[in-house]
């Protein structure tokens, strides 16, 4: 196994993606490594028996903007603890977005929140968490987000 250099820290920004965030820059610090969070977004799009609907410019300008100012929140978080630490905001499905950065940019390890989803809304709605454990490039470690502190 190689040694860890760069953490990914994926963030939805809920409470368990902060937990996570907050476990990275322990690890960070304790290690003298980068970390790198991101956040994927999708612009929302409305199927109609006639087509698609897509966002208008205005709400997808909204929607970055929203996100890129909810990433530099997260980013400052890390920086305060001293990190090197950098941000990447990416257009596509979260998933997808994680498995990308984290072969692009090299990430040695992802640390990501979860929120503990179980029964009907798991199988419905899937777990990003889950399938990148099962395929991710690199370890996994999961932080739940409904843990009491």
């Amino acid at each position: 196994m190689r040694p860890i250099t760069r953490i990914l820290v994926p963030t939805d920004f809920s409470t368990g993606s902060r937990h996570a965030l907050e476990l990275a820059c322990d690890l960070a610090t304790r290690l003298g490594v980068q970390l790198l969070i991101m956040h994927a977004y999708a612009l929302p799009a409305y199927p109609l028996p006639e087509g698609v609907v897509l966002a208008t410019p205005q709400q997808a300008a909204e929607i970055v903007s929203k996100s890129s100012q909810a990433l530099h929140r997260e980013l400052e978080v890390a920086r305060a603890h001293g990190i090197d630490a950098d941000s990447i905001l990416v257009e596509g499905d979260a998933f997808d977005s994680i498995m990308t950065v984290s072969k692009e940019r090299d990430a040695d390890l992802i640390v990501m929140g979860t929120h503990g989803r179980r029964g009907v809304a798991h199988a419905l709605l899937g777990s990003i968490a889950e399938k990148l454990v099962r395929r991710a490039p690199c370890p996994v470690m999961t932080v739940r987000g409904n843990v009491r502190e």
